[in-house]
């Protein structure tokens, strides 16, 4: 295994504080992707749960899960961006995979563009594109909407 320590503190998706918390952290995970594939040229190719973040100012727990302001307006809540992470399946979106480079499968089920699931032959796999993370994304949120029933990560047990 390899660790990495960053500057940047994040608790995962699921530890948001509200609906509009969860989605303003999904686009920003979406507009962080979006940068990288234009302006790096690379795919992600591991969308899922625990690859996108909250990012939150320190790692305190007043920070992870913070008190809402008694005198707030019913429509405050805590605007901390959203993050993509673990970036180790990256690639290229112009060099074509070789037998040397390519990857059978990418990414983390259930969060798999369904192109990708589907395909049995190793031989017959299709490139890594655009549309197979955007799917991903797309699974992520799915899944969070049918899986957690509140804040700060209150999961259901089916």
């Amino acid at each position: 295994h390899v660790r990495t320590a960053f500057e940047t503190c994040a608790v995962g998706i699921t530890w948001f504080s509200c609906v509009r918390e969860f989605l303003n952290a999904i686009i920003g995970a979406i507009l962080a992707y979006q940068s990288a594939y234009e302006q790096r040229g690379i795919l992600h190719c591991d969308i899922s749960d625990t690859n996108i973040w909250i990012h939150i100012k320190k790692a305190v727990p007043e920070e992870a899960v913070p008190d809402w302001p008694t005198n707030a307006p019913s429509k405050w809540y805590s605007r901390c961006p959203g993050m993509a992470g673990d970036w180790g399946f990256t690639q290229d979106k112009n060099t074509k995979p070789t037998p040397d480079t390519v990857r059978f499968l990418t990414g983390t089920f259930p969060f798999q563009a369904c192109e990708i699931i589907d395909v049995y032959d190793e031989e017959k796999a299709p490139d890594h594109r655009v549309h197979h993370d955007l799917e991903s994304f797309f699974w992520v949120v799915w899944l969070i909407c049918l899986n957690v029933s509140g804040p700060y990560d209150q999961r259901v047990f089916w």
